[in-house]
């Protein structure tokens, strides 16, 4: 376990995703506009809108994809929440989830990217962040995760608040939340 630092973004990988982001932006200005229109269109319009948003979200996730290889080299094997090491089937975790209505201009923000494993990736699943409640949890990027949850490894991996480095009752509420959406104090079999 160590400290997280993503730090600033590679500059391949800006120039590639500013390409994309212009491409993206025209089909993600109509998905906006049909979107407040849902409840007036005809089904068979509510299809084509869905059948345009599943395009544009595979079209932006093979985008995203391209960050992987960046962020491990800036991270490490490493998931970002649990902080365990993971030699395969790291994810890219979007902090506010992509998923989310307000988030879709996010998908490809290298600052809304994470690593995670799969365990903890689906254990944050959708949470509802957004920008305006982004600073509710803790974030190893932003906040120093590292010092402020311990973990036990022995049978099961749990972790815990550390009392002794908090001493801001607002950032002791964040580690709370924080633990509580990933579920972070449960055990679990680390095989």
């Amino acid at each position: 376990m160590r400290p997280i630092h993503i730090g600033n973004i590679e500059m391949s990988y800006q120039q590639k995703i500013d390409k994309k982001k212009r491409q993206f932006s025209q089909m993600r200005a109509g998905l906006y506009r049909l979107d407040k229109l849902r409840r007036s269109l005809t089904p068979d319009d509510r299809k084509a809108f869905q059948e345009m948003k599943n395009k544009y979200k595979n079209q932006a996730a093979k985008s995203y994809q391209e960050a992987l290889h960046p962020l491990i080299n800036r991270i490490g094997n490493y998931c970002c929440y649990c902080e365990r090491k993971c030699i395969s089937h790291l994810a890219i975790e979007h902090k506010c989830p992509k998923d989310v209505k307000d988030n879709w201009n996010l998908i490809l923000d290298w600052h809304n990217f994470l690593l995670s494993c799969p365990a903890c990736n689906s254990k944050k699943g959708n949470s509802h962040i957004v920008r305006s409640n982004i600073f509710t949890i803790l974030f190893p990027d932003k906040d120093n995760t590292y010092h402020i949850f311990s973990y036990k490894e022995e049978k099961n991996y749990s972790a815990s608040l550390n009392t002794d480095f908090i001493t801001n009752p607002l950032y002791y509420a964040r580690a709370k939340q924080t633990l509580k959406m990933l579920k972070l104090n449960e055990s679990e079999d680390i095989n």
